[in-house]
């Protein structure tokens, strides 16, 4: 007996107050069903062979805790890989350039308001 077609695929939880957005896919293996997961538009960063009762087992937890299944494996190796999310950008790294013009600045702001 095997896990049943619609049980196997692509599942992925995001939930932004956690800073979350990962994917859990499974799909079959010779030596039972191979499990790869990580972080959504990044290329898998583990995985694991299950046997059919664990398999069936950790498809349920994952459900549990929020993960929706969004597509379907074959059973031949397919990567699905979504587009990244846009990062914020980083704020300006002060040079040392920027760094020597702002004490040029406050030496000249001093001067000009009788420091020594």
């Amino acid at each position: 007996m095997s896990l049943p077609k619609d049980m196997l695929g692509r599942f992925e939880y995001t939930n932004e107050s956690e800073n979350s957005d990962k994917f859990w896919q499974i799909k079959p293996h010779p030596e039972g069903y191979l499990a790869e997961w990580g972080r959504n538009g990044r290329p898998p960063q583990a995985s694991k062979v299950y046997t059919e009762s664990e398999a069936h087992k950790k498809i349920g937890e994952k459900m549990s805790k929020g993960y929706q299944k969004v597509g379907a494996i074959p059973g031949r190796h397919v990567q699905i890989f979504p587009i990244k999310k846009a990062s914020k950008p980083r704020a300006k790294r002060n040079t040392a350039a920027s760094i020597l013009g702002q004490i040029d600045f406050y030496e000249e702001l001093r001067k000009s308001i009788g420091g020594k």
